[in-house]
């Protein structure tokens, strides 16, 4: 009889498994990731996570080049230098100072560049902080945008995840270009 006990123990949901699974969960580990279930049940709280780590990742190593360039800022951070009388590097070097020599492309992205490098100096964290801030606004958009469309409390929480960390929105949700501070007031203007 003891033979047969001893057999039934070892299958799923026998005596050693449920004991196991009680010891887990009685385990600090257990009731530590219990407490975390139980709070990223609730969705404003996995939608407070999602922004903080969203927003963690586009300030982790923002000042990475710090002196280079990267794509479109030899543009748009030269063209915000000019607006703000310093001196631009390659492109718009002749350019008369005090006045955007980038003229085809909208000059409000421009200015704000030049307003946080007025601010924080002329450096790459000044140049890409602008870009940080409308892209955290580009996503609660897209929050309240699919909340509006949707009777679901978890789908506008996956949507807005998807969108935080698509290459494309990642990338320009940190970088000094226009991209970025165009979409967040377009999908502002569109919720």
């Amino acid at each position: 009889m003891e033979r047969i006990t001893e057999l039934t123990d070892v299958r799923p949901g026998g005596g050693r498994v449920r004991r196991a699974r009680a010891a887990l969960r009685d385990s600090p580990a257990g009731r530590g990731t219990a407490r975390v279930a139980a709070f990223l049940r609730v969705p404003g709280n996995t939608l407070g996570l999602l922004l903080l780590v969203s927003v963690l990742l586009r300030v982790l190593w923002l000042n990475v080049p710090s002196s280079g360039l990267i794509f479109d800022e030899a543009y748009y951070v030269n063209a915000a230098r000019v607006i703000l009388h310093l001196p631009a590097t390659s492109h718009y070097a002749g350019a008369v100072p005090g006045f955007d020599p980038n003229t085809e492309h909208p000059a409000l992205g421009k200015l704000l560049i030049a307003g946080s490098m007025a601010i924080l100096g002329d450096n790459s964290v000044a140049w890409r902080l602008p870009s940080v801030a409308f892209g955290m606004i580009a996503l609660v958009a897209v929050y309240l945008i699919a909340r509006d469309t949707s009777k679901s409390a978890w789908l506008p929480i996956a949507v807005t995840a998807f969108v935080a960390f698509d290459n494309l929105t990642f990338v320009q949700g940190r970088i000094g270009t226009l991209d970025i501070l165009v979409l967040a007031p377009m999908l502002v203007g569109s919720w």
